[in-house]
């Protein structure tokens, strides 16, 4: 099995994270009896372009079983690689979150999103941490010639017969502007191809973030909205499992039913009162002064 990665740096940049994320998967790639090469694209101010070039890069090599695009923000464990290609499946990448707060994640699920086995299908999912098996771009190439463009910009010419636009920005349906990784989703999809996303793990997106009163205001305002309702932020979180989603809504019924039982019982401790306020024994008797102080306790709030 070899993987050819895929990582386009613009301003030809990476991030620590990106770097040291690939050193340590560079480590590991033996003991998992992997095979891998890279290219990267530097200077190229059309993503889309961009995105082609490395593909047709990759498939102008023979051994290359599987074409991986990684972008230079992205953070991962290299175990993540690996549980991609167990699944073994056409296209399947991983999660990450946007960069804006809160949480938020670059995919377009279907339905549901329920998991099997630790992926779940969805209807677009962003590039920056994809796999893709090599018969993925041989098909969309075979099935759609009109994609087939040549090089006008300096590139090796040896790539030039591989060179199809499946990467590229467009209108689509009723006149959606679509990114390139959104549209070359849809035309995926269009042949009957499937998207998963791996269930298993979430990815790290770096980015900067610009520090001021006015931004830290409005942050604590969406979070504290956030917060106010936990159950139903990890019913919507695209990367939870069924069983957690369940575990969330079992214990969101549970304060409701305490709830509900907590107030028969204030009812009764305030029926009671009137004998609190009749009692006449004398202060040298110890029983009214323990039911006062047992009283006391019923009518504190539940502690649920």
């Amino acid at each position: 099995m070899h993987i050819h990665f895929l990582i386009p740096c613009y301003g030809g940049q990476i991030s620590e994270a990106t770097f040291t994320s690939f050193v340590r998967f560079i480590a590991r790639a033996p003991q998992w009896g992997l095979e891998w090469s890279l290219d990267t694209l530097v200077n190229e101010s059309l993503i889309p372009r961009g995105r082609n070039a490395l593909v047709a890069r990759a498939m102008h090599n023979p051994r290359a079983t599987h074409l991986m695009f990684l972008d230079a923000d992205i953070g991962f464990d290299p175990e993540y690689i690996l549980m991609l290609l167990q699944e073994d499946v056409d296209v399947i990448g991983g999660g990450y979150p946007k960069k804006s707060l809160p949480i938020d994640y670059v995919i377009n699920p279907i339905g549901d999103g329920e998991a099997d086995d630790g992926k779940a299908e969805v209807e677009r999912i962003g590039t920056g941490f994809l796999l893709l098996k090599r018969d993925v771009f041989q098909r969309m190439a075979d099935a759609m010639p009109e994609l087939k463009y040549m090089d006008d910009c300096g590139l090796d010419p040896s790539i030039n017969e591989h060179l199809y636009a499946y990467f590229e920005c467009g209108l689509f349906g009723e006149k959606v502007f679509m990114s390139e990784d959104w549209l070359f989703c849809n035309r995926w999809r269009a042949l009957g191809g499937r998207i998963f996303i791996s269930k298993r793990f979430a990815l790290t997106h770096v980015g900067s973030y610009a520090f001021s009163e006015a931004a830290q205001a409005d942050l604590l305002t969406r979070l504290s909205a956030q917060l106010m309702a936990p159950a139903a932020t990890a019913a919507t979180s695209p990367l939870s499992s069924p069983s957690a989603s369940n575990a969330s809504s079992e214990t969101a019924e549970k304060p409701a039913s305490r709830s509900t039982k907590a107030k028969p019982a204030a009812k009764t401790v305030k029926a009671k009162r009137p004998a609190a306020r009749t009692k006449s024994a004398p202060k040298s008797t110890p029983k009214p002064a323990g039911r006062t102080t047992r009283r006391k306790g019923a009518d504190s709030p539940p502690a649920n």
